[in-house]
């Protein structure tokens, strides 16, 4: 009822997050392999996979990790900053880390030395399988033939192994699949 003239009315601060804070690509990474984080999207099963990355897990990751509403604060171009600083991470991770000593810091520096990626042959090989399967191709491809001439032609491509891999460079990957379809029987 009486207000009280002497007593200073305190002004509530509102929460700002620090974006240096919130925004590391390395927390991210920790966050989203764990399996106590409370996501449904971000697990270690997926974690590297840029064709699973979406802005949604980043928008997880503010809210289950910092506690930080998205909808409070206007993020938006931040976000989408993270989301491409995340994907750099993970390419350098896929592509770079133990084949070659050079660290790429953007895309446009990944984009330019495009040549030297290496691709999975097992992967290669079964998307190819896939879509030969799905045109119903006369002279199926087949990715465990596929993978097999990879291993008996890898000095031919420069095929590197890679534990229960084989990675060969974007260099000689268009050589590797049309002399291997060259090979395929009806």
């Amino acid at each position: 009822m009486f207000k009280n003239i002497f007593a200073a009315e305190k002004e509530e601060t509102k929460f700002v997050p620090k974006k240096y804070v919130i925004f590391n690509v390395e927390t991210f990474n920790t966050w989203f392999n764990d399996k106590d984080n409370g996501a449904i999207y971000a697990h270690s099963g997926i974690f590297l996979r840029m064709d699973k990355l979406s802005t949604k897990q980043i928008e997880d990751y503010l809210l289950k990790c910092h506690n930080v509403m998205v909808s409070d604060f206007d993020f938006s171009e931040d976000i989408q900053k993270f989301y491409k600083e995340i994907l750099t991470d993970w390419r350098n991770k896929i592509m770079f880390n133990n084949i070659f000593t050079t660290k790429f810091d953007s895309s446009e520096d990944i984009e330019r030395f495009q040549k030297e990626i290496l691709n999975s042959v097992n992967w290669v090989g079964g998307r190819r399988e896939q879509v030969s399967n799905m045109r119903k191709d006369e002279k199926r491809f087949v990715k465990s033939d596929f993978v097999e001439f990879a291993k008996e032609n890898r000095e031919k491509y420069s095929i590197v192994d890679n534990g229960d891999d084989l990675l060969v460079s974007n260099w000689y990957l268009d050589d590797l699949v049309a002399d291997y379809i060259k090979t395929i029987k009806h």
